[in-house]
């Protein structure tokens, strides 16, 4: 909890770096800990480090689905970082193999 409290403080006064090491101590400590794996990620955003966020953030919010704040940040940060677009690219090519395959299809329905 310390880690996590100094996360914050040192976020707070500017000093981002000092801050991330603290969050990844914390979640280091404690791998269930969502706020410190959101805040974590908040940060990393802002470094432009967006594979780490996202991963931050897919832990987050499979800890707390009902955290709305997280499931919104994930999905801003996947999209940001292209991974998102790709995937569904990567599906509608699949998609236009013919009607014979009908797996692609389906997964645009459910995952969209």
């Amino acid at each position: 909890m310390a880690h996590y409290n100094l996360g914050i403080v040192l976020s707070e006064q500017g000093e981002a770096d000092q801050a991330i090491d603290h969050y990844r101590r914390a979640v280091a400590l404690r791998p269930d800990y969502a706020e410190a794996h959101y805040n974590l990620g908040r940060l990393l955003v802002e470094h432009g480090q967006l594979d780490d966020a996202i991963a931050h953030y897919e832990r987050a919010a499979a800890i707390n689905p009902a955290d709305a704040e997280a499931q919104n940040n994930l999905g801003v940060t996947l999209l940001g970082s292209g991974v998102l677009m790709t995937r569904l690219r990567i599906i509608r090519r699949r998609s236009k193999s013919g009607p014979t395959t009908p797996r692609p299809h389906a997964t645009l329905r459910t995952r969209l």
